[in-house]
């Protein structure tokens, strides 16, 4: 697991949404995922809601998803 990321979906986790929310100055990424069927929907990631200013992430950037989680969902799909 990741210590240092914003929001962390992690091991044994299933079924978690991360929607709607400004994620910002995080030491590394903003989401790291390890649990399966994560949905990641809607949010602001390394900006402030109304996409105009820019605070950026850590060296990780805005998502990772570890090799070993399955079945993750970034967006809507359309």
């Amino acid at each position: 697991m990741d210590n240092y990321s914003c929001f962390v979906i992690g091991l044994g986790a299933f079924n978690v949404a991360i929607k709607g929310l400004g994620i910002h100055s995080c030491s590394f990424e903003a989401i790291y995922v390890n649990g399966n069927n994560a949905l990641i929907l809607g949010n602001y990631l390394g900006t402030d809601p109304g996409g105009m200013t820019g605070f950026g992430n850590g060296g990780g950037g805005n998502i990772k998803i570890d090799g070993s989680a399955s079945g993750a969902q970034i967006g809507d799909g359309t």
